[in-house]
């Protein structure tokens, strides 16, 4: 434990930063989960007002081909991405 008033001090307000760093993170955080939800709610809302019922569409081979097609690509992509990134560096 700190022993002087000035020790102590500084161990405050470092712990005031991390606090304050941690709080930043938190909202962050929040905002790309709500951003998240508020584009799932968006592609759900077409969903229903088109009326499509995912489960009877993916009972058909080519919709699963199409799927698993699209899960493939976005993988790919996303291996580029990070390839990219690194050579950028």
């Amino acid at each position: 434990m700190p022993d002087t008033a000035a020790e102590q001090r500084s161990e405050i307000e470092a712990l005031r930063a991390r606090v304050a760093e941690l709080e930043r993170e938190l909202a962050d955080r929040t905002e790309r989960a709500n951003a998240a939800v508020a584009a799932a709610e968006d592609r759900l809302y077409w969903i229903d007002r088109w009326g499509i019922e995912p489960d009877r569409v993916m009972e058909y081979r080519l919709a699963r081909r199409a799927f698993t097609l699209t899960g493939k690509l976005r993988k790919a992509k996303r291996a580029l991405g990070g390839a990219r990134r690194r050579l950028a560096r």
